[in-house]
């Protein structure tokens, strides 16, 4: 991904905020569908693909919403909120 790109989405991302500010305030989940999911991809990362990434895997630490591996190590964890 290019860095044009990047800030492509990062526009895209910030009109959907714009949009969709109150519903994003109230759903963690739609905040990870329509903010978090996107960003992820267009950093490389295959979130339909359970090798590089698992939605709420029990760790030492809780439940992550996404734990994010790379061969089969957990390199980092991401927690989504809703917009606040």
């Amino acid at each position: 991904m290019s860095l044009r790109d990047l800030l492509d989405l990062v526009g895209i991302l910030k009109t959907r905020v714009n949009n969709y500010r109150g519903e994003l305030q109230r759903n963690e989940t739609l905040t990870r569908y329509v903010l978090v999911d996107p960003l992820l991809r267009a950093l490389g990362w295959d979130t339909e693909n359970p090798e590089l990434l698992v939605p709420e895997m029990t760790t030492q630490a809780g439940k992550p919403d996404y734990t994010l591996l790379h061969n089969g190590r957990k390199i980092a964890f991401v927690g989504v909120k809703a917009l606040g």
